[in-house]
C-alpha cells in the first residue's frame, strides 16, 4: 500500500468512527426523549439467547476494562561475584539496588489498576448485561447493579456489580446504553446523581472505533 492509499483509508476510518458517534449520540438523545416521556428502550430480535420472558433491547461492541489487582512473580538474587573485596562489595550493592527496582515494578504490577481487557460484544437486556470476554459471554445481572457513574466527555460507564470487580465500557454507544440502563432501573434517563448532556453533540473528534454496527430495530432513530 502506497503512502497515498494509507492517508485516504485512514482519513475514511475516521470518518466512519466520527459518522458512528453520532448516530450513537444521536440514538441517545432519542431515547431520552423517550424515557422522559415514560418509555423505555426498543425490544430487538435477540442475538443471543435470552430467558423465558427476558426482552433485548441492544447489541453493539465496546473497549472493556476491569479494576483489579493481579499476582506478579519475579526473581531476585543469584547474584554471582569473583575479584578482590571492594569488586564483590560494589557487585552486591548493585544487585540489592536491582532487586529493589524489580520488587517495586512488581509492586506496580500488581496493585489494583484498570486492565484494557480488548474490544468485546455486548448485548442488554432487561434482565442482564452480557459481555464476551475470552470469547465467554459474562452475565451481569441488572439487579445485582449498585451504581453506575457514566463519563460522556470519554464515551465511557464504569459499572460497579455485587461481587465482581469495577467494570468500565467504552465506544460511541455507550452514551446510548448508558440511558437505557439507567431507564431499566431507575426510571430516568441517567443514573441518580448524574444529568444528562444540554449540548446537541460532543466533539467527535478522536471518538473511539467500533468493529461492528450495534444491532437496531427498525425504525431506531440510529439506524439508517
Amino acid at each position: 500500500m502506497t503512502i497515498p492509499e494509507v492517508l485516504v483509508s485512514t482519513r475514511e476510518r475516521a470518518q466512519a468512527e466520527a459518522l458512528e458517534a453520532q448516530r450513537g449520540w444521536a440514538a441517545m438523545n432519542s431515547l431520552i426523549e423517550v424515557v422522559n416521556r415514560g418509555g423505555r428502550p426498543y425490544a430487538i430480535s435477540p442475538s443471543i439467547m435470552t430467558r423465558p420472558g427476558e426482552s433485548q433491547f441492544g447489541a453493539l461492541a465496546a473497549d472493556v476494562s476491569a479494576f483489579h489487582g493481579m499476582d506478579v512473580e519475579y526473581s531476585t538474587g543469584g547474584y554471582m561475584f569473583g575479584g578482590g573485596l571492594m569488586f564483590v562489595a560494589a557487585g552486591m550493592l548493585a544487585g540489592a539496588a536491582n532487586d529493589a527496582r524489580k520488587r517495586r515494578r512488581a509492586e506496580q504490577q500488581a496493585r489494583p489498576q484498570w486492565r484494557p481487557l480488548g474490544t468485546a460484544p455486548v448485548a442488554i437486556t432487561d434482565q442482564r448485561l452480557l459481555v464476551m470476554i475470552e470469547n465467554q459471554w459474562r452475565s451481569c445481572e441488572l439487579r445485582s447493579l449498585v451504581s453506575m457513574q457514566p463519563d460522556l466527555g470519554d464515551w465511557s460507564v464504569v459499572m460497579h456489580f455485587e461481587g465482581t470487580p469495577p467494570m468500565m465500557l467504552r465506544g460511541p454507544w455507550i452514551p446510548w446504553l448508558t440511558v437505557a440502563i439507567s431507564a431499566l432501573m431507575f426510571g430516568r434517563p441517567f443514573p441518580p446523581g448524574f444529568l444528562p448532556p444540554v449540548a446537541p453533540h460532543p466533539q467527535i473528534h478522536g471518538a473511539p472505533p467500533v468493529p461492528a454496527r450495534p444491532a437496531l430495530p427498525p425504525g431506531h432513530p440510529g439506524r439508517p
